[in-house]
Order: C-alpha cells, then structure tokens, then sequence
C-alpha cells in the first residue's frame, strides 16, 4: 500500500506560477548579492537557470553547466527590460536598503520568472508539435 502511494506522488508534476517563482528567484539573488556581492551579480554572464523541477541558480557560467540536460531554461538578467533601473537602484546605497529596492528586486525576478516559464511553455509545445506531425515519413509514402 505504502508503496503504491510513494509511486502516485513520485508520478506528480510540480506545477509553480510565475509568483511563487519570482519569490524563489528574487530569494535567490538576495543570496547570491550575500555571498558574492553587487560587482557580481551585475556582470553581463550572469544568469538565471533553472532545471527540472524548477530549481532555480544563479552562475556566471552557464556555458559550462553541468548536466546540461536537465536544464530547462537560461535568461540572462541584462536581457531583462528592468534590469537598468534594477542596477541603477542597486548601485546606490540609499535607496538598495529602502523599500524601492526591494521593490526592484522583486520586479526584475517576476520578470525572470516570467521569461523562464515562458522558455519552458516554448519548450513543451515544440514537443507536443513534434509528437503530433504525420508519422508518413517513417514508412515512406503510401505505407
């Protein structure tokens, strides 16, 4: 019995809006501004990936991701509309700790989040397409 449940759940899709993502990712760049620092986080090949199951990191490198097959999409933070407003926020010191910059923040990982969700989407119908082309080709014509 046991089992039977623990394979139902294991069988489960984790489905995650664009809210609840942003939260996770704007979570994340506040560590990662933690850890590494402002300079950091605002050079031009950092990005955000996620992987299936949507976890979600931050690198400088994701060129050199590995196992790249799990990965399901990249946006880089300077491809993103509010990412100007965001550094030039971030790049000063009074207003990075007021409210407005954890609005920015919040708005530029609601973007990323997004844009990721939206990869993902792209990502699935492509699939969903492919599987559905006439299977003619297999077999040659008239078969």
């Amino acid at each position: 019995m046991l089992s039977r449940f623990l394979r139902a759940r294991k069988r489960e899709v984790r489905k995650l809006d664009a809210s609840s993502l942003g939260v996770q990712i704007s979570s994340a760049i506040n560590a990662f501004l933690s850890v590494r620092g402002l300079n950091s986080l605002l050079k031009s090949e950092t990005a955000i990936v996620m992987r299936k199951e949507y976890e979600t990191f931050i690198t400088q490198a994701a060129d050199r991701i590995e196992n790249r097959e799990t990965v399901t999409a990249v946006v880089y933070l300077k491809g993103m509309e509010s990412y100007e407003q965001f550094k030039k926020i971030q790049t000063d010191g009074l207003l990075r700790s007021s409210t407005l910059g954890y609005m920015a923040t919040d708005y530029l990982a609601n973007q990323v989040a997004r844009q990721l969700l939206g990869q993902v989407a792209g990502q699935y119908e492509g699939q969903m397409a492919a599987a559905n082309e006439p299977r003619e080709n297999l077999y040659g014509k008239g078969h």
